[in-house]
């Protein structure tokens, strides 16, 4: 494979590797956006991380821009050195399947 303008042209060797395509199940878990959506992006978060905090964002982009494209599963992962993220976690599933998600952003915020 080529790759640039005739100026300055890169002859690639390699084959880029496929990204990794796990089979999760996701019975039970809190899911948003179409349900026969091609796309499936499993999140694993601790409500006290701050990396996942930023990621929200991102997500609400992606949904955004790709609606009937892409669902989210939310999977809790509380981290042991995280001190109130099970019990966030815990709280979260107490809301219920209809309150589950506006339970969710609101600890995010």
């Amino acid at each position: 494979m080529i790759l640039g303008n005739q100026k300055n042209q890169i002859e690639v060797l390699m084959k880029p590797p496929m990204p990794p395509r796990l089979d999760v199940d996701i019975a039970g878990q809190p899911t948003v956006g179409a349900t026969d959506a091609p796309v499936t992006v499993s999140v694993f978060c601790s409500y006290q991380s701050s990396h996942c905090g930023r990621m929200q964002e991102s997500y609400t982009q992606l949904s955004d821009l790709y609606k009937d494209k892409v669902k989210f599963v939310f999977f809790d992962f509380p981290q042991s050195f995280h001190r109130h993220a099970r019990l966030a976690s815990r709280a979260a599933r107490c809301a219920g399947d209809d309150n589950f998600w506006s339970f969710h952003k609101a600890l995010w915020a």
